[in-house]
């Protein structure tokens, strides 16, 4: 079997492919030697690699500056992907890059010219025919993960009977595990009976309760989200069998090879939304000597304690991963992952039950989205606001048209509804507006 050593372009290629890789590579000979090169800090991807470090590593890593110089992880892939491939005591061995970039086809000819195997694995939007022209053999990262689904469906499909316990149970949902870990969710008011036969009633679905089950879609173990990895089961029977589960948090599982710095970043924060504007948003936490400290996250990031995407406004309180530290000497803001929702709060002026109390108010936003003779802006606050283009008019006193309105542009608008936070869907949250005055 012959020895395999990874070099992975970080830069090139995410994190959440390293699974799949693995898959293919296994098939192929024993991997000896991974190594990974990015500009990590700029990136801000580094607690993603580290959990693959933890699963399939080790992995070795190596930080680049771009301050220096922008190809600088190109040039360390190169140079040790060379040097490896000139040791004597790795003739025989297979290296494989893992990149998209076409700068890397003058190493792989020459490694190839020689007669040595060297696999290219990369994206097939990214990776062009000088840089796949170049390898032994290139494989694109979509079709190893479609081969990866079509295995596990195919295993699926032979034998679609499982077992498992029931782990959390929601108002419609139940979440089972079965005996290899793998996370099914199932309807429970759909298709489901006791081993009696019998319709089973709501206090028959606790946790603990062993279910039969048949697989309607696979668990995913490859997938990058705990929501994607997850299966789908159906058709389920409530055995007469029941076992004590002690419900906790997973935990990271720290390796020797990592300092014990590297985990304060992924301890869990507590800390409240205090502002939101376009695909970002900001939280401030306090800290234990008393100080604050503030992140950024991507909106498009947030869950609920399902799980499930949510929206979030200035004034939330919300918990997260830090995935880059805030600086106490320069304030620049620390990067924020994992945001998960835990409660809405309220601003002055609102209540529970409603809204912000903001009706009759001018207020300045800007455009969110463009909908025919119609449109949505938002507020510094984050809250939305649906007006027509007849309620509008430009700076010039034009009336509002696709001609003279489009995205991000600045606006000043009359609240005629109020936004209401705590509502569950797109259209119970969002307010309306008119005399809306294009200002920017």
């Amino acid at each position: 079997m012959k020895n395999i050593a990874i070099f992975y372009d970080c830069e090139n290629v995410a994190a959440k492919y390293v699974p799949i890789i693995m898959d293919y590579l296994k098939g192929i000979g024993k991997i000896v030697s991974q190594k990974a090169y990015a500009d990590f800090q700029e990136l801000n991807t580094y607690p993603e690699w580290k959990k693959m470090h933890l699963k399939y590593g080790p992995i070795d890593f190596t930080q680049t500056d771009h301050k220096q110089n922008k190809n600088v992880a190109d040039m360390r892939i190169c140079a040790e992907s060379m040097a490896y491939f000139y040791d004597e005591k790795h003739r025989g061995d297979t290296v494989v890059l893992v990149t998209s970039d076409r700068d890397f086809s003058w190493a792989s000819n020459e490694m190839t010219r020689a007669g040595f195997s060297v696999i290219g694995i990369g994206t097939k939007l990214q990776s062009s025919g000088s840089l796949t022209n170049s390898f032994s053999d290139f494989k694109y990262l979509e079709d190893l993960e479609r081969r990866v689904n079509e295995s596990i469906l195919a295993k699926v499909n032979e034998n679609p009977k499982n077992e498992g316990y029931i782990t959390r149970v929601d108002d419609s949902y139940i979440f089972i595990e079965n005996d290899d870990g793998e996370v099914y969710f199932a309807d429970k008011n759909r298709n489901a009976e006791t081993e009696d036969g019998l319709f089973p009633m709501p206090e028959d679905f606790r946790i603990g309760v062993r279910v039969r089950f048949t697989i309607q879609k696979p668990f995913l173990e490859h997938k990058r989200e705990p929501r994607e990895q997850r299966g789908v089961a159906t058709d389920l029977i409530l055995l007469n069998s029941v076992k004590d589960i002690e419900v906790r948090k997973p935990e990271i599982r720290k390796s020797p090879e990592l300092n014990a710095e590297d985990y304060e970043f992924t301890k869990k924060r507590f800390g409240t939304v205090i502002r939101v504007k376009n695909d970002y948003g900001w939280i401030r936490t306090a800290t234990a000597d008393g100080g604050k400290e503030e992140y950024t996250f991507d909106l498009k990031d947030v869950r609920d304690s399902e799980g499930i995407f949510c929206k979030v406004f200035k004034g939330d309180k919300v918990r997260f991963v830090a995935a880059s530290a805030y600086n106490n000497y320069t304030k620049d803001k620390g990067k924020a992952e994992s945001v998960v929702l835990e409660m809405r709060g309220t601003l002055e002026g609102e209540t529970s039950d409603s809204r912000s109390n903001f009706v009759g108010e001018k207020r300045n936003g800007e455009i969110k989205k463009i909908l025919g003779d119609s449109g949505a802006v938002i507020d510094s606050d984050g809250f939305d606001y649906f007006f027509y283009f007849k309620d509008g008019k430009t700076a010039s006193g034009a009336p509002l048209s696709l001609s003279n309105i489009s995205d991000f542009a600045k606006v000043e608008f009359r609240v005629t509804k109020p936004f209401n936070r705590f509502g569950r869907s797109y259209y119970e949250r969002n307010g309306n507006a008119d005399c809306v005055l294009l200002i920017g």
